[in-house]
């Protein structure tokens, strides 16, 4: 059960760090292209998306590990 909620720490880490990082991208306005802007959003969202299911799942280990 802690080697899943270690593992789950670390992919949240990491995606919240490239979450970041394609933030940066997109307020820099780094990429040229409004099909590169569409893609990283795309990208941002379906990480995003999955940081905030492991975070949720992380708390849900926490809470049952306490029990």
């Amino acid at each position: 059960m802690e080697k899943v909620k270690n593992v789950l720490l670390i992919f949240s880490l990491i995606a919240i760090i490239v979450v970041a990082l394609i933030g940066i991208f997109l307020v820099l306005d780094l990429a040229s292209g409004p099909e590169a802007k569409e893609m990283l959003t795309k990208t941002l969202s379906v990480i995003s998306i999955l940081a905030a299911a492991s975070i949720i799942a992380v708390f849900i280990l926490s809470l049952a590990n306490k029990k």
